[in-house]
């Protein structure tokens, strides 16, 4: 039998996101194209170049895969990705919405 105030304690383990937004097309196999969901906004801006960041799927059939993004080949307004690492889930990209988190 537990007496008195309990107090549960679990640390997040997801890495806080950076960006969101839908995915319009797949550049070169390589990078999501996100101009709509940029905006304003400029992709390396958002991004600090010194962190790790990774792309989650967030909706349809590959929902919870994720890809490790390559910052140097990042522009404005399309998300490069690092298909060689071997911390990505899939190798195959679709046009799918994604989010960015930090590693």
């Amino acid at each position: 039998m537990i007496v008195g105030d309990l107090q549960s304690f679990g640390a997040n383990l997801v890495g806080e996101t950076a960006f969101s937004g839908m995915v319009e097309g797949v550049v070169g196999g390589s990078a999501f194209h996100v101009p709509t969901s940029a905006g304003e906004r400029d992709l390396t801006a958002v991004l600090d170049p010194a962190k790790l960041y990774y792309a989650e799927i967030t909706g349809g059939p590959a929902e919870g895969h994720r890809f490790d993004v390559g910052y140097a080949a990042t522009t404005a307004d399309t998300l490069a990705l690092d298909l060689g690492s071997p911390h990505n889930t899939s190798s195959t990209l679709l046009k799918r919405a994604s989010a960015v988190r930090r590693s």
